[in-house]
């Protein structure tokens, strides 16, 4: 396993160097590479469900948890990477895209998987932040890769919070270092995961409490949670559709991931107040955004506020840090990776026919767009919470989590976080997707609609939103019980 480890690590990284050499076979690379990387890690993922896979010494060291994410991205990465092929060349054909663009589009969104695979499989905290600060400059030139004004400033915007933010990280990294065990201090194993886990009760009690409220606040920043989430609407929304998709449902979580590696590793010296701080930080995201989402007139603005209101979710379970608020939130985020990649491609298509992402504008899409306005319509149900989806089924697990670790008047406060964004998504997204047709949608309705590569991505998402809330298979439930008891030691 050790061997596939590093050859599942590397697939992106070779598509991305085929893709940015050789143009023309930049769509093969890229899927091939997407497609290894997906399949490895769901055998890695059965493999470290018994024990971790390590390589270099500990250097990277995929267990159980990390492979949970790992999965969750190579398999959102895959289905991007297939609906970017017809994305990209209408962007040729309307000559929004040079000759090369391409092979530079291809080689970036590889180049960006790359990075997010490395983060769960980074051994040692260094690593991992070399790893979440590289995600960024992988995927920036992606936010502004259209070059017009807006997401140009967007990117902008992005790369210099990111980059602030995780400066606060980095902070946090080397007081952690600072923090660790005598016997550790001052050798290569002072941010290694195992060493200082296996050490954990003689971490440095207030130096892990700093460590923790500065890696709070930078990694917190990446992932995009209130109130540090200013750079994620203007990203999510100017980036090409299918990147957006990657960047909420993917990046967000990695950088949550790299926050719960914290949590984990300081909690028995720092004691409650970084379960504590989780859970009040995701409380506060979940209503800023669910305020936000009742005011949006802009569809891919729209679903970028849901992003805020889900990662606040996720957090709330490890938070929690019991078993079953930390499998909540492990499933709310394989969900949400399902559900905001299917609502980004298909708002895409729905973009790109009206020609404009006005919600107003948008009315009518669920009839005038045979195929990818009922997806979109699924999406957003999924993502408002209603049942049979995968985020409803996690949401009542991380409310039966709270009421059973004694916490009423948290869950109570959750659901009315809950309730208000149910009743602005839906309420916003009615208007672009249930509305009546204005002109511009009803001359849509009379062409089909140019699918390209879309139909599988966008059913295969759809299919997994649906299996995660109706049928979990056994190897699926395995894999997240194992990494949800990885998260809540």
């Amino acid at each position: 396993m050790r061997n596939l480890l590093l050859l599942a690590l590397a697939a992106p990284w070779a598509a991305a160097a085929i893709a940015a050499v050789l143009p023309a076979a930049a769509e093969g690379a890229a899927v091939a590479g997407a497609v290894f990387l997906a399949v490895s890690s769901v055998a890695l993922a059965s493999a470290a469900a018994g024990a971790p896979v390590e390589a270099f010494g500990g250097a990277l060291r995929l267990d159980a948890l990390g492979a949970w994410v790992l999965t969750t991205t190579a398999l959102l990465g895959l289905a991007t990477t297939a609906a970017s092929i017809p994305y990209v060349r209408r962007m040729e054909a309307h000559g929004r895209l040079g000759p090369r663009g391409r092979g530079a589009y291809h080689a970036l969104l590889a180049a960006f998987l790359g990075t997010m695979a490395a983060a769960p499989a980074a051994g040692s905290l260094g690593l991992l932040w070399i790893a979440v600060e590289a995600t960024t400059l992988a995927s920036v030139f992606l936010v502004g890769f259209e070059r017009r004004p807006e997401s140009i400033e967007a990117a902008w915007k992005y790369v210099l919070l990111a980059t602030v933010g995780l400066g606060f990280a980095l902070l946090g990294t080397a007081f952690l270092a600072a923090a660790a065990p005598a016997p550790l201090r001052g050798t290569g194993a002072a941010l290694r995961r195992a060493a200082l886990a296996a050490r954990a009760g003689e971490i440095d009690p207030g130096l892990a409490r700093l460590a923790f409220v500065f890696a709070l606040v930078g990694y917190g920043t990446k992932a995009g949670r209130a109130p540090m989430h200013a750079w994620l609407p203007d990203a999510h929304s100017q980036a090409p559709s299918p990147v957006s998709a990657l960047l909420s449902g993917a990046l967000l979580q990695t950088a949550l991931y790299a926050l719960v590696r914290f949590r984990t590793i300081v909690a028995p010296a720092a004691g409650p107040i970084a379960g504590d701080l989780l859970v009040l930080l995701g409380l506060l995201s979940a209503a800023v955004a669910a305020l936000f989402l009742v005011v949006q007139t802009d569809l891919k603005r729209l679903l970028a506020y849901s992003s805020v209101e889900h990662v606040g979710v996720m957090a709330l379970g490890f938070g929690l840090g019991t078993p079953a608020g930390v499998y909540a939130a492990l499933l709310h985020a394989a969900a949400h990776a399902a559900a905001k990649g299917l609502a980004f491609l298909a708002a895409g298509e729905a973009i790109e026919h009206a020609g404009s992402r006005r919600l107003p504008r948008l009315a009518g899409t669920i009839s005038t767009l045979r195929f990818s306005g009922p997806l979109l319509a699924l999406a957003v149900l999924a993502l408002a919470g209603l049942p049979p989806f995968g985020l409803f089924t996690a949401e009542i697990l991380l409310l039966r989590a709270f009421f059973e670790a004694g916490r009423p008047a948290a869950a109570v406060a959750i659901a009315a976080a809950l309730a208000l964004a149910f009743g602005g998504l839906v309420f916003q997204a009615a208007r672009g997707i249930w509305g009546t047709p204005g002109r511009r949608m009803r001359l849509v309705g009379a062409a089909p609609e140019r699918l390209g590569a879309s139909p599988l991505a966008g059913l295969g998402l759809a299919a997994a939103l649906l299996a995660l809330g109706v049928y979990v298979p056994s190897g699926v439930a395995r894999a997240l019980a194992a990494a949800a008891e990885v998260a809540s030691r």
